[in-house]
């Protein structure tokens, strides 16, 4: 995956497939939570 097409996730915003995390300072177990679940499917 490209830098622009990076920017266009961003900027297209999130989608039914698409979901943004934040984190100030280190990954959250949110995070590992979501990936998880997606490789459950």
């Amino acid at each position: 995956m490209t830098v622009k097409e990076i920017e266009k996730l961003i900027k297209d915003g999130e989608k039914i497939n698409i979901e943004f995390k934040e984190s100030k300072s280190a990954l959250t177990r949110d995070i590992f939570d979501t990936v998880c679940a997606f490789n459950n499917i």
